[in-house]
């Protein structure tokens, strides 16, 4: 038995349908998606002929990367070439989800054609009616009982048909609507299969008719996943819970069904060219100084927002406990030197459509240090803070996290595992029952017009108040101004207990809350500046 494999393909477009070419089908057997792009591999076994003869993979994503195809045998014949081309006369195959949508669309077509039915069975009741309206006719002797009985019947009778044909309108309106948006669906499906669809052709010679197994091998760029956490605070068991999970995508046109999945945190389809650097030549230029504020960077990206479902787990009596078993137990974790692989051990469909698709890799308990931490001056509400230090251990990415305090959402955050710092500070969302006011105290503020300066100065109550049953540990945050001029100096007075950072005018305390107790912090501070200058105080 012989092994060949070609590492780089060949890439042309030949005529097709060509003399001893062999057409196989194929799917998706395995798939390695990385944080941008997914490498497919597939499978197959056919029986080749004497001689040379070209097996042709049909059916294939547009998407189908021609630099990173690799094809392998098993079996007693030579690989000659290798090539992509592309099939204008063929489409991809239906995905389930259109199969599913084409079916609705005519169970639906049928139940509106019924309804029509029905309207039209009234409106011509309807208009029997109105036709026979002459109830006299040409008998005189009808009383007037039955004059009245025969009115009631007509009165009584057109109403009902009335009230049901106003009910077939809204009902036919409605189901036309909803027509409407699956059809709209549907198109959507139509516009991607209508891409081409690739090939790939493999020339093979034999010395004899065998039966053969190739191995296909290629990478697709509309594919990925995204980092996501649950994060469940344990604050007295100092932990903090992390679910992390992988949203993936897939646009080939293709489902993946079955297959078997691996997560990779690489970028294959990065530029991996080393930087070199050259020497940096200082020269003189002239410019214009305010079209180079303008073109200043001053927008800066922010994560993509996720959404994530946590319904596997409870908290009960301080503990995490799993109601069913998570796939994370059947993820396995390998390392290698560029990056970390997620190896699950059961199958997955990944359709090809606009949605993401959860897999939950992994659980962690990390050890963390809550306190709260406070800001009055930007927002008056207490703020939970995780300190965690030993994240760096299990190669998380980055990514947003919704948040759970004793079981109960409480919002969103952004779980920045690539921190540089000692410790990891995730906020876990705001606690209403401590209780912040901040506000400028009339008995310390004060303008005065000193030679050619003004003199400002400016007193700050910050008052806290513990409503909780448990101490409670707070950073507390303020600030003073800090001059960027010569001319203008400020200077604290009075700190309140404070310790102030000078470069950056930071004031901060560090508070401990009994249950129930208040505590009030107060600093002043004074600014001077020329009397004929206004400043941003």
């Amino acid at each position: 038995m012989k092994t060949f494999l070609l590492l780089s393909a060949i890439i042309s477009v030949p005529v097709l349908g060509l003399a001893n070419e062999i057409p196989v089908s194929s799917n998706v057997k395995e798939a390695t998606v990385f944080v941008q792009g997914a490498e497919l591999k597939r499978e197959v076994k056919t029986s080749i002929p004497k001689g040379i003869s070209t097996v042709v993979f049909q059916g294939l994503s547009s998407q189908v990367d021609e630099n990173t195809i690799r094809v392998g045998g098993s079996g007693n014949f030579t690989i000659l070439s290798v090539n992509k081309r592309v099939n204008h006369l063929s489409d991809l195959p239906k995905p389930k989800a259109m199969l599913v949508l084409e079916d609705s669309l005519d169970l639906m077509q049928r139940q509106l054609e019924s309804l029509q039915a029905d309207k039209y069975g009234l409106e011509e009741e309807k208009n029997l009616i109105l036709k026979n309206q002459d109830i006299k006719g040409s008998d005189q002797s009808l009383s007037a009982a039955e004059l009245k009985a025969m009115a009631d019947f007509y009165r009584t009778r057109l109403s009902a048909i009335s009230k049901s044909l106003s009910d077939q309108n809204h009902s036919i309106v409605e189901h036309q609507k909803e027509m409407k948006r699956v059809q709209n669906q549907i198109n959507e499906y139509r516009a991607k299969r209508s891409q081409p669809v690739s090939e790939i052709a493999v020339e093979v010679m034999a010395d004899a008719a065998l039966n053969a197994q190739f191995n296909l091998v290629y990478m697709i760029n509309d594919a990925g996943w995204v980092p996501s956490y649950d994060l469940t605070s344990l604050a007295k068991a100092d932990e903090l819970k992390v679910k992390y999970n992988a949203k993936i995508y897939q646009h080939s046109g293709i489902d993946w069904n079955q297959v078997k999945l691996t997560l990779s945190t690489g970028y294959p389809l990065r530029d991996n060219t080393k930087p070199e650097m050259h020497p940096w030549v200082l020269r003189f230029q002239e410019y214009d100084k305010l079209s180079s504020y303008s073109n200043r960077r001053t927008d800066y990206a922010q994560p993509a927002a996720v959404e994530m479902v946590m319904d596997e787990e409870v908290v009960q009596a301080g503990t995490y406990q799993w109601k069913a078993k998570s796939s994370a137990s059947l993820v396995k974790m390998v390392e290698n030197q560029l990056s970390t692989l997620y190896n699950i051990s059961i199958p997955y469909n990944i359709p090809s459509d606009q949605d993401v698709h959860t897999v939950h890799i992994q659980d962690h308990t990390l050890k963390a240090n809550y306190k709260y931490y406070a800001a009055p001056k930007l927002d008056k509400q207490a703020f939970l803070v995780a300190g965690v230090t030993d994240w760096s251990n299990f190669n998380l990415m980055p990514g947003e996290a919704k948040l759970f305090v004793d079981n109960t959402y409480v919002g969103k955050s952004y779980f920045n595992t690539q921190s540089t710092e000692d410790t990891l500070l995730v906020s876990m969302g705001r606690d209403p029952e401590i209780v912040i006011n901040r506000k400028r105290v009339k008995d310390y503020s004060e303008k005065r017009v000193i030679g050619s300066n003004k003199r400002e100065t400016i007193g700050v109550e910050v008052s806290v108040k513990n409503t909780k049953s448990v101490a409670v540990d707070l950073t507390l945050q303020d600030q003073i101004p800090i001059s960027s001029n010569n001319d203008i100096t400020v200077e604290l007075q009075q700190n309140g207990g404070g310790v102030l950072t000078a470069e950056t005018g930071l004031l901060e305390w560090e508070v401990t809350l009994k249950p129930g107790e208040s505590k009030t912090f107060t600093f002043v501070y004074e600014v001077k500046y020329p009397k004929d200058k206004q400043i941003n105080l």
